[in-house]
């Protein structure tokens, strides 16, 4: 696990920026657009990101 993926994830990802540096553009204005999905998302990207698995949206 890199800090800074895990810190992005932390901080922007109820807003879907890690989803749009990764390549997810898709995932990433849905998450902009629902606020992480409203939380259970973003929750879900954190254990994943600590984890160091894929993120589970396709691109």
């Amino acid at each position: 696990m890199e800090i800074t993926d895990f810190l992005i994830t932390f901080f922007l990802g109820g807003l879907g920026i890690h989803r749009f540096m990764k390549g997810y553009t898709k995932s990433g204005i849905l998450y902009l657009c629902t606020g992480g999905l409203l939380g259970v998302g973003w929750l879900i990207d954190i254990i994943f990101t600590a984890t160091d698995k894929e993120l589970i949206i396709a691109k």
